[in-house]
């Protein structure tokens, strides 16, 4: 397998030994894609060997949190997270439609 592939696959928990918990993950990767509430919940699950239930427990204790972090669209991500906007402040503005929405009349 090319190392970088590897490389890759390993830092996304996907193979070797993964993440302790659905938390370490979402904390490590930063934000997961969440649409799809049961796809993503697997994919957590995937990367920690954390069952389903586990996975949901752990969102319904608040451990993680699925919001609309930069754009309309769902991640989990960990609790109090700052938010990427910020993160990436001086970098530009975003160019979202609820930022330009008032201008446009």
């Amino acid at each position: 397998m090319h190392a970088l592939l590897l490389e890759r696959l390993v830092r996304q928990g996907l193979v070797g030994r993964g993440f302790a918990s659905p938390q370490d993950a979402t904390a490590t990767l930063l934000a997961v894609q969440s649409q799809d509430l049961l796809g993503a919940a697997w994919a957590l699950g995937r990367r920690s060997g954390a069952r389903h239930d586990a996975v949901m427990a752990a969102y319904d204790a608040g451990a993680i949190v699925r919001t609309q972090v930069l754009r309309p669209t769902w991640h989990f991500v960990r609790p109090r997270a700052p938010s990427p906007a910020a993160c990436s402040s001086g970098r530009g503005r975003p160019r979202t439609w609820w930022l330009e929405a008032g201008r446009l009349g």
